[in-house]
């Protein structure tokens, strides 16, 4: 018997310069592009999401639900998938579902313990968060990490290298796993201050993943955590550079 609902996602990723869509149904992640190059996101994203439609000849129309990667990231990656799924998404009158960036990770790799994830490199301005394995799986609090068998210590947040390594010599006493966009500079940096191994995770699980983007949104979607397109933003957890300027110069008194 065919599935009268086949919860089709075209999902995307555009949080880091890791550029990806994909195509996810029953059968899993049926197609899956990436490149990596930096601002190259609003000429590309479009094309391949309908290379990947035709990959597995489908039409826009045979999508049942949309799913982005909203953030932490880069403010204009972000935006530029957010806005990309709004348009087709409301082009189609379809929902969308927001997966949190750091949830791609976790499900990355949950084969790991005590993982660090560092995202962001503009200017130094960094989104942080650690996570150990939890010692009562999925009954300690609510949280997406905990369905992956974390617990979160140090929570989701803006930072600088210097203050995530205070927060880390507070909860990490055993080798500690680095992900993330930022993930070879902290990682270098935390080495010369952290009494504990840093170390970093398995390069193919640097980034995030536009097929983990499309399995949580698959999940999010039969569970009723679509949402309409107009409600799809970006989730930044920090100040952009300009902004970090005008606060600066306030405070400075340099502002009228």
């Amino acid at each position: 018997m065919v599935e009268k609902l086949a919860n089709r996602i075209l999902a995307v990723e555009t949080s880091t310069d890791f550029l990806g869509v994909s195509i996810v149904d029953a059968g899993g992640v049926r197609f899956e592009i990436t490149t990596s190059q930096p601002r190259i996101h609003s000429a590309l994203l479009l094309p391949l999401c309908v290379y990947a439609l035709e990959m597995v000849d489908v039409e826009l129309n045979d999508i049942d639900c949309f799913a982005v990667s909203t953030g932490p990231g880069s403010f204009t990656g972000l935006r530029i998938g957010c806005a990309a799924v709004q348009g087709l998404a409301l082009a189609r009158n379809k929902p969308v579902v927001k997966v949190p960036t750091f949830e791609v990770y976790l499900r990355q790799c949950r084969g790991y313990d005590n993982l660090a994830v560092v995202q962001g490199r503009a200017k130094g301005q960094t989104v942080c968060a650690f996570y150990r394995r939890a010692l009562l799986p999925y009954q300690n609090g609510e949280g997406f990490w905990n369905e992956y068998g974390f617990e979160q210590v140090v929570t989701i947040g803006p930072r600088s290298y210097e203050e995530f390594c205070q927060d880390l010599m507070k909860s990490a006493k055993e080798r500690i796993w680095v992900t993330g966009d930022a993930a070879y500079e902290f990682a270098e940096f935390a080495s010369t201050c952290l009494p504990c191994e840093v170390r970093l995770v398995d390069e193919y699980l640097l980034l995030p993943r536009p097929g983990i983007v499309g399995l949580i949104g698959r999940q999010m979607f039969a569970h009723g955590q679509a949402v309409h397109p107009s409600l799809v933003v970006p989730e930044y957890y920090r100040k952009s550079y300009a902004e970090v300027i005008f606060s600066q110069r306030q405070d400075e008194g340099e502002m009228p």
